[in-house]
């Protein structure tokens, strides 16, 4: 008989998840800024929206809210809750940076 999956072991596969998740979120972002060196601004975007995405990926699994609320009034797609997951940390850093440069 095999033993089912204890707290524990959830844990540490849901942080091997996150980590191959952010790495991944890192080489597209990375791929994005080559592109833009490269001035391919479109597929820049495009990968920057994918990497993001990643990130909130990670984001939701860690706030336990992946699925959809029951019966919302408005079905948010997985992109856009993914998008919004990152939003304040996109937003936090531009504040940072604004005010470094201040």
């Amino acid at each position: 008989m095999t033993r089912g999956l204890m707290c524990c072991d959830i844990v540490a596969w849901n942080q091997t998840n996150a980590l191959r998740v952010i790495a991944n979120a890192a080489r597209l972002l990375k791929d994005a800024k080559l592109l833009v060196d490269h001035t391919r601004f479109a597929s820049a975007f495009a990968l920057a929206v994918l990497g993001i995405e990643e990130i909130g990926k990670v984001i939701l699994d860690i706030w336990g809210h992946a699925t959809l609320l029951s019966k919302p009034a408005l079905r948010r797609s997985a992109h856009i809750r993914k998008q919004a997951a990152v939003s304040p940390l996109l937003a936090s850093y531009a504040v940072r940076v604004w005010h470094r440069g201040r």
